[in-house]
């Protein structure tokens, strides 16, 4: 395992990243992870989340209506919070964090999904600086067709929030938006087209061999 450094302290956890549109499944993925794994070997956490500010954020973007620029500024806003309490201090202790979405969803939803690429400059300055604090060892994208991930959402009954409400042509462009943003960056990409089973196996088995847990 790499050794990293941050501030003149050792980083030796793995920041794992899953990644994917609505409808995906990555609830279900991050469960079976809690099961399969001995307790406190790896750190869950979640964005927009993850801290009392995080959820504060996370309350404001999924329920209120704005302006694209202020859904990117917002996301940014928590990460700092996110990333000094719970992500550096668990890899410098050693344990892995799994992150449910990061900046890759930032891209695809707000740049992308939202046809807004005069945000562009600004979404890659803010990346650069919270690339200095640290980056992801790795995204595991779960790929799947919007059409489905809309299925699965009507039949899950849940309540759905305004992002999921969009409509396919903005999903489409999300899943578009990804696998831009994953040719750039470290990236295993998962089908979830396919029966549950062989998906869990899969994930399960991407993290062991990352983490080496």
């Amino acid at each position: 395992m790499a050794v990293r450094t941050y501030k003149g302290k050792i980083m030796q956890g793995k920041f794992i990243v899953i990644e994917g549109g609505d409808g995906v499944g990555k609830g279900t993925i991050v469960g079976h992870l809690r099961k399969s794994f001995p307790e406190g070997a790896l750190i869950y956490t979640r964005e927009p989340g993850g801290t009392e500010v995080g959820e504060k954020v996370r309350e404001i973007l999924l329920g209120c209506a704005m302006l694209p620029a202020t859904e990117m500024m917002l996301h940014f806003s928590y990460r700092p919070e996110l990333f000094e309490r719970i992500v550096l201090p668990a890899v410098r202790s050693g344990k892995h964090v799994i992150d449910e979405r990061h900046i890759a969803s930032t891209y695809a939803y707000q740049i992308v999904g939202r046809e807004c690429n005069h945000l562009l400059p600004g979404f890659l300055a803010m990346e650069h600086i919270l690339g200095e604090i640290i980056v992801p060892d790795l995204y595991i994208y779960l790929d799947l067709d919007p059409k489905i991930g809309a299925e699965r959402l009507k039949k899950s009954g849940k309540t759905l929030d305004r992002f999921e409400l969009e409509g396919e042509a903005f999903h489409q462009r999300v899943r578009k938006g990804y696998l831009e943003y994953f040719k750039n960056h470290r990236s295993i990409i998962v089908d979830v087209s396919r029966d549950i089973a062989p998906i869990l196996q899969d994930v399960e088995e991407i993290v062991r061999k990352e983490t080496g847990l």
